[in-house]
């Protein structure tokens, strides 16, 4: 066998441990931007995750604030309700309108007029916390877009001794990325 076959063979059959081009970090990626996936998820919530690739978190995303919305939607029409027998009865000297909630007194109706407003303005600030999270989301992911997280990384912990004159005894803790 020739020189030159005999390189070309211990080139192709070198190990991959040993390859120096699997050691190169790559550079980082200026064409996934934080502020685009921002952007995208306050125009439109759950773009930034598609953008981000992260399609499992639609779900999540939509559920939240649809759960959200549809307490909102619900304890509006129950705060309404009460408020409005509430008040026709205040008008008419106590008689009732409503079938549904003839059992309830005056003092029953304000107390429930004023708990289903309490969870709808609850449903806006929960609505609006979600909607938040969302973006945020979307950007601390668009920041980690080139984050390494293959099996190189490892930590160790090495007993280890301090100074040359006083020597103090402890432990040494190293990152391998």
């Amino acid at each position: 066998m020739s020189p030159a076959g005999l390189v070309l063979i211990l080139m192709l059959s070198g190990s991959p441990a040993n390859d120096s081009s699997r050691t190169e970090r790559p550079a980082f990626d200026t064409s996934h931007s934080p502020k685009k996936a921002m952007l995208l998820s306050l125009c439109l919530p759950g773009a930034g995750q598609i953008y981000n690739r992260k399609f499992w978190k639609l779900p999540l995303v939509y559920g939240a604030l649809g759960t959200s919305a549809w307490f909102f939607f619900d304890n509006n029409s129950q705060y309404k309700k009460h408020r409005t027998e509430y008040l026709f009865r205040l008008n008419n000297n106590g008689a009732a309108n409503d079938a549904d909630l003839t059992l309830y007194s005056e003092g029953q109706l304000r107390t429930l007029t004023d708990q289903y407003r309490r969870w709808r303005d609850l449903s806006v600030v929960a609505f609006a916390a979600f909607y938040a999270l969302q973006v945020v989301d979307a950007t601390v992911d668009a920041y980690l877009w080139r984050h390494d997280t293959s099996r190189d990384l490892s930590y160790f912990i090495r007993p280890s001794f301090i100074g040359a004159t006083g020597g103090m005894a402890g432990l040494r803790i190293g990152f391998k990325f």
